[in-house]
């Protein structure tokens, strides 16, 4: 079956050599210009395009990295690039980050290009991107050595991109490409990875070159922030870093859910993208006698990671303070890849809250806590009183929002709406 499903996600030759051919182009641009001011840089492309790994999508996404020398201030160098571009005359997008970078549009790609530093060793890195070079090294390096790795690749970065468990930003905390490609390097096929990861119990470590004894030596040696993942990716190009530090326990399960269900029963609808049905969650609720909410909501910050994050942990920030009064038997965020976002919750109401309040020492607060709630009693050390509730999530809303007013524009949150159609 899988060798049915692969030609669909492979780029034709033709499609290939378009796109390598305006992506060139526009590179050769930005190379002229760098010469003509004098600048001590090239350019290379990196990611899935320049390893031979790249999936059919929609819109192809292409990195061109900027390699500067190294005598350059590292302020300078997102200026130092965007002037480059300016003098092409090529229109693009100037996008924040550690280092801000741009993007330039093709026919059917964005070409992403990046500033980073021209570096002897991964050990003189700076920024996590100038790494970069090492990885397309790395994997070409395997994939030479065994050429039947490109078509796995391309089922893992299927299956995943499918699944909406494609992307190590912030709002997706899935798997990127790289990790991607060394975890198939590591299992040598896309089924031995997907089993293993069905059944998988304990956190997963994974060291390809063997950089350190055992796991307990990682644990020892890496930042702790970089050992919450479920899977500790060990950077073959970089033993200090985890290549799926990104990836939460949220994404982990739901994809150790998809491995399950293809293992039982594979299936090619695996591999195609869907769109969220939104009618299909309204039946799920009607099935499981609960309320359908649909709520939207845009913010001011930039397009990209940063407007995605902010929309992602509101939703979560929503889920959070109202299921205090609600059961929620299912959840979806979605995001435009602009500056909106949407929630759409199958929740039920809880019948019995309990409120905690002050402490019985704190005699002025118990005070007022116990003339604002008439029924409030003592249990312990603290006050409680039973919350009414709410029959439906648009009375809670109500209330909440203007309770969450300040929260809510701190979190670069411009409105919310509930959708009543």
């Amino acid at each position: 079956m899988l060798k049915k499903i692969l030609p669909d996600q492979e780029l034709e030759p033709a499609e290939t050599e378009k796109i390598t051919e305006e992506a060139k182009k526009i590179s050769g641009l930005i190379e002229k210009s760098f010469k003509k001011s004098k600048i001590d840089a090239d350019l290379f492309f990196g990611g899935s395009f320049a390893k031979g790994t790249m999936m059919r999508k929609e819109m192809q996404d292409i990195d061109l990295f900027a390699r500067f020398a190294n005598n350059y201030n590292e302020k300078e160098l997102s200026v130092i690039l965007e002037k480059a571009i300016k003098d092409t005359k090529l229109k693009y997008i100037k996008i924040h980050g550690s280092r801000d970078y741009f993007r330039v549009s093709g026919r059917n790609f964005n070409l992403e290009i990046i500033p980073v530093y021209k570096i002897a060793s991964p050990s003189e890195a700076r920024n996590v991107t100038d790494l970069s070079f090492f990885h397309v090294e790395y994997v070409r390096k395997k994939l030479g050595k065994n050429p039947g790795l490109v078509r796995e690749i391309l089922l893992a970065k299927s299956f995943c991109y499918a699944q909406n468990f494609y992307g190590a930003e912030s709002y997706i905390n899935g798997f990127s490409g790289y990790a991607l490609e060394l975890l198939i390097i590591y299992y040598k096929s896309f089924m031995n990875f997907i089993k293993k990861i069905d059944s998988s119990q304990d956190k997963i470590f994974i060291d390809i070159e063997k950089n350190y004894k055992n796991k307990e030596e990682i644990m020892m040696h890496l930042n702790p922030s970089r050992l919450q993942s479920p899977i500790i990716l060990i950077d073959p190009t970089f033993k200090e870093r985890n290549a799926l530090a990104a990836l939460s326990e949220r994404t982990f399960l739901r994809f150790k859910d998809a491995c399950t269900r293809f293992l039982k029963k594979p299936s090619s609808e695996f591999f195609v993208r869907k769109e969220f049905d939104k009618n299909e969650f309204v039946k799920k609720a009607k099935t499981k006698r609960a309320e359908f909410v649909s709520l939207s909501y845009s913010t001011d910050r930039q397009e990209g990671d940063i407007a995605g994050t902010k929309l992602n942990k509101f939703h979560r920030f929503v889920i959070k303070e109202s299921s205090r009064f609600f059961e929620f038997v299912d959840e979806h965020f979605a995001y435009d890849e602009k500056k909106s976002g949407s929630s759409y919750f199958i929740l039920k109401p809880k019948t019995k809250i309990i409120v905690r309040g002050p402490p019985v020492t704190n005699t002025d607060n118990l005070k007022k806590f116990k003339e604002i709630h008439n029924d409030a009693y003592i249990k312990g050390n603290f006050a409680f009183y039973q919350h009414p509730g709410y029959s439906s999530f648009s009375d809670f809303l109500k209330n909440w929002k203007e309770k969450n007013k300040l929260r809510i524009k701190e979190m670069g949150i411009l409105e919310v709406v509930l959708v009543t159609s």
